[in-house]
């Protein structure tokens, strides 16, 4: 059998992939059959003796494949071998294949997509991404305030795993405490610094008006004080991701703040920001300043990079 999970929300594919594997752990209890093959290291021909050998202990195996679409090698190999066929209606193989960036034109995802149990996780956003938020916080035994969700998608810029470890911190806060298990602004006021989003503006200011100097020292500043360093760099990403639509706003003809703000869904105070910020910059720059922010994350959540040295890299290099 073979199991593809795919797509840029690596939070859930890898919870997906935590759930089956712990899943094949309570069965198989020795460990010697399940594998990870990473092909930025690995080659085809260690999957494929691992696939071709016996088992141990009449055990199912489990190997997890990682990164193969990026290895042309792997693709080529795994194309023309002819065990692949075999793989896939195995009862005593399970191969699960894992990757972030997928071609749906390439022959290997054709493949897999005819022959293996597929399952694209796409980015949560608006009204799923908050649905996600208020269900995870029930999974650890609060209820959230529609606003604490909404407050925690604009400083985590949406992130899971921000989301998650903030969730988690507010959860644990509210459930050591007497009375009411409902987490508030208040709560949300106490655990996440209320100044942070105000400095996070002054850091996008330095950028824009090219003072990279400045810009690496509020960023090391946030990092010395102990500021999360996946909520900062999600704020900066959300900015420049507001910058953006509201560059495109302004192209077509509105001017308003208050309008802006509307339309985009988000405060006054941040649209006007980003008008500010925008006028500062041309289309094509914010645009490419954006593509390095998503770059860097994919980097990041693929171990490619540290967030430190991805941040350093994007407020000096762009």
């Amino acid at each position: 059998m073979i199991i593809f999970l795919y797509g840029h929300d690596t939070y859930r594919a890898g919870q997906k992939a935590k759930e089956i594997i712990a899943g094949y752990e309570d069965i198989h209890k020795s460990g010697l059959n399940l594998r990870f093959f990473d092909f930025e290291d690995s080659a085809f021909g260690d999957f494929k003796n691992a696939a071709e050998s016996v088992s141990m202990f009449n055990e199912k195996k489990l190997l997890v494949l990682k990164n193969s679409f990026c290895s042309k090698d792997f693709v080529n190999d795994f194309l023309s071998w002819g065990g692949k066929e075999g793989i896939a209606v195995s009862k005593d193989i399970i191969c699960l294949f894992m990757e972030v960036t997928a071609d749906k034109s390439s022959d290997i995802f054709k493949w897999l997509a005819g022959n293996a149990r597929c399952q694209e996780f796409n980015e949560l956003k608006g009204t799923k991404l908050k649905n996600w938020s208020v269900d995870f916080a029930k999974q650890k035994g609060i209820l959230m305030e529609s606003i604490v969700a909404e407050r925690l998608i604009f400083y985590t810029g949406g992130d899971l795993y921000a989301l998650h470890n903030e969730i988690s911190k507010i959860a644990s806060y509210v459930l050591e405490r007497s009375g009411s298990k409902t987490a508030t602004e208040g709560d949300l006021n106490i655990l996440i610094k209320p100044k942070l989003e105000t400095h996070i503006f002054s850091l996008v200011d330095s950028f824009v008006e090219k003072d990279k100097k400045k810009a690496l020292r509020l960023l090391h500043g946030h990092i010395e004080a102990g500021d999360n360093e996946m909520m900062i760099f999600s704020m900066i990403q959300t900015q420049f991701r507001n910058i953006a639509a509201i560059k495109d706003l302004i192209d077509a003809g509105e001017k308003d703040s208050y309008r802006i703000s509307k339309i985009l869904g988000i405060h006054p105070y941040v649209a006007k920001k980003g008008m500010w910020q925008s006028a500062r910059m041309d289309k094509r720059e914010i645009k490419n300043i954006y593509k390095k922010f998503v770059d860097t994350e994919i980097k990041v959540k693929t171990s490619e990079l540290s967030l430190k040295s991805g941040m350093e890299n994007l407020l000096f290099e762009s």
